[in-house]
């Protein structure tokens, strides 16, 4: 399964949204608004829960190194939340091509 420009257009257009629905300024330490949600330290499963999206949707923005804040710790993964909702938030596309690794 391929993550395409438009899916992630999608989930930026829904989790902005959802952001808004709350509050719309920085939580306390600059967090972007919505992370109380979820754990500042989450898993793929629970960030794809949060978004809306299937837990091969999430791994496969992982594999592709286009979601920041991600961390593999062994064979676990955790992803930074405040990281990876003020990129969405910022409307980013992907991550500096300087972090991709080169296929």
């Amino acid at each position: 399964m391929s993550v395409t420009r438009e899916d992630l257009a999608q989930i930026r257009q829904e989790t902005t949204a959802s952001l808004a629905e709350g509050s719309t300024s920085a939580g306390p330490g600059g967090e972007p608004p919505g992370a109380g949600a979820l754990p500042e330290i989450c898993r793929p499963a629970e960030l794809a829960r949060f978004l809306g999206l299937s837990d091969r949707s999430v791994y496969e923005y992982i594999r592709r190194r286009d979601l920041p804040g991600v961390r593999r710790m062994g064979r676990s993964v955790l992803i930074h939340t405040p990281t990876v909702l003020r990129w969405i938030a910022e409307g980013q596309g992907g991550v500096s091509r300087s972090r991709r690794r080169s296929s």
